[in-house]
């Protein structure tokens, strides 16, 4: 199922069926498009079969976007990086933090993260600042 989130004046479309992420515009002119397949699956260093999975994207008022991609030792936050057309990851310090959360979306300064596998009935919302995750 594909993924649509908004933010400022940017629509990002992320399909993970055909990796196809489009950017448009309130107009629905296509302002950027990418096939961006996530990482492999690695555990302990070693690549296995398959591709991490998506479980969450936002999109910033600035035109950045970030992913939560599952499977394997690399579970976590991830920045598009449109200029080599792939997911980074967070620096580790960050990731540490943010590992165990799902991403849920953003608002103008931070990231909004939930537990993963919340075990109580009323969840605790995470927010990380977006100036955090900058070299």
């Amino acid at each position: 199922m594909a993924v649509i989130r908004s933010a400022g004046k940017r629509v990002v479309l992320y399909s993970p069926h055909t990796y196809q992420l489009l950017g448009l515009a309130l107009d629905r002119s296509i302002i950027d498009s990418y096939t961006i397949k996530p990482p492999e699956v690695e555990r302990r260093g070693q690549k296995t079969a398959g591709m991490m999975k998506m479980m969450g994207l936002t999109v910033t008022n600035e035109g950045t976007v970030y992913a939560r991609l599952t499977g394997g030792d690399g579970t976590g936050l991830y920045r598009l990086d449109r200029a080599a057309k792939r997911w980074i990851p967070l620096p580790s310090d960050v990731m540490e933090k943010v590992r165990s959360y799902s991403l849920i979306g953003s608002t103008a300064d931070e990231l909004a993260l939930i537990p993963a596998t919340p075990h109580r009935q009323f969840v605790n919302l995470k927010r990380i600042r977006l100036t955090t995750l900058t070299p």
